[in-house]
């Protein structure tokens, strides 16, 4: 059952990976979008090490950490959406994606560092 979790997680940390690629590779390099996109690379990189740090660890670090950063990004997200002060139907539908896919990540390594660590 581990190893169904950790590939649902390493396809979720992919696409972030692929987004923030995604973004990185744009047409237009501004300084918001250039940092969002290092934002989001970053949260798929982590979302690597955690998937790591369950199997390896039998501490609670990894779900943990993957709980603080998938707030961060979710607050970064939704500031980011409020560019113009308010939320058209498109923003609130990526919104409710990404919130869905940060916490169904953040569950499946809770799940996984639980399984590990009573292993």
């Amino acid at each position: 059952m581990n190893i169904i979790l950790s590939i649902l997680s390493f396809f979720i940390s992919f696409a972030f990976i692929a987004y923030g690629l995604s973004i990185w590779f744009g047409s237009t390099k501004t300084f918001i979008n250039v940092s969002f996109a290092l934002l989001t690379l970053s949260y798929g990189f982590v979302g690597f090490y955690c998937i790591y740090l369950a199997f390896k660890s039998k501490s609670d670090k990894a779900f943990t950490l993957i709980k603080y950063i998938s707030f961060i990004y979710l607050v970064v997200f939704i500031i980011g959406c409020l560019d113009s002060w308010r939320i058209s139907g498109h923003e609130i539908l990526a919104l409710f994606t990404v919130s869905v896919f940060l916490l169904v990540n953040w569950l499946l390594l809770k799940s996984i560092s639980c399984r590990c660590s009573n292993a």
